[in-house]
């Protein structure tokens, strides 16, 4: 992890994406062996780092805060969770439309966030407008 964050802060913004994207996997094989905390851990550094080298609304940095509000969401951190989610989704639906798969994705996801916050309402108003 450390080998992989060093060499991040040495990358241009050409390879900030791969690198990103390798951080993101590592975040994936700790979520992966059971291990949240260092996923959550990964992925916040990961993220931290993609959105000071990439431009906003560069894929790998809407695809990076997806996965950290995910990784908060499964650590029990919904409302920071959901306040990532709504960001992200914002920057989506205003490079894209709110019907592009990345969108719908994420907007399923803030939906299932409100939920495990006990926010019903809320969740069922995001869900119905991602079925729609």
């Amino acid at each position: 992890f450390e080998s992989a964050i060093r060499a991040f802060r040495a990358a241009g913004p050409r390879e900030a994406a791969t690198v990103g994207a390798a951080l993101n996997g590592l975040a994936s094989v700790h979520h992966a062996a059971g291990r949240p905390a260092e996923s959550l851990k990964c992925l916040a550094e990961a993220n931290a780092l993609v959105q000071g080298r990439l431009p906003r609304g560069h894929p790998t940095t809407l695809l990076s805060a997806n996965n950290l509000a995910l990784a908060l969401q499964e650590n029990g951190r919904h409302d920071e969770a959901i306040r990532l989610y709504t960001e992200t989704l914002n920057a989506m639906t205003e490079l894209n439309t709110a019907d592009h798969p990345d969108a719908l994705l994420c907007a399923h996801n803030l939906g299932v966030a409100y939920a495990r916050a006990k926010r019903y309402p809320d969740a069922l108003a995001v869900l119905e407008r991602t079925a729609a």
